[in-house]
C-alpha cells in the first residue's frame, strides 16, 4: 500500500472495481447476471481464475465454457480487466 493512502475495505474496492468495469463496457442482461455472481463469489473467495469457473455453483451452471460463451469468448479478458481495476484501487492508479 502506498504510504499515506487510506485503507479501503475490500468489499468497497470490489464494488468500485465492478462499477468501473461496467462503466467501461456495455454488458447484456445475461452478462450482468454473471457479473453479479462473480462479484458474490469474490466477496467470499477474493480470488478468481479460469479454474474457479469449473467449481461449485459456476460448475453447476455449465462451467467455464458456458460462462465464457455468454461473454462472447471474452471472459478471460474481462476477469483480467477486473483484476487490473482491483489492483489500481489498492495503489490509487488512474
Amino acid at each position: 500500500m502506498a504510504l499515506g493512502s487510506a485503507l479501503v475495505d475490500y468489499a468497497v474496492r470490489l464494488e468500485n472495481a465492478f462499477k468501473k468495469l461496467k462503466a467501461h463496457r456495455q454488458f447484456t442482461k445475461i452478462e450482468e447476471k454473471w457479473l453479479d455472481r462473480i462479484e458474490k463469489y469474490l466477496v467470499k473467495e477474493q480470488f478468481i481464475n479460469h479454474e474457479s469457473f469449473n467449481t461449485g455453483a459456476f460448475k453447476n451452471e455449465g462451467g467455464y465454457e458456458k460462462i465464457n460463451k455468454s461473454f462472447k469468448n471474452q471472459l478471460d479478458e474481462i476477469v483480467d480487466e477486473l483484476k487490473e481495476y482491483l489492483c489500481c484501487l489498492i495503489v490509487n492508479c488512474k
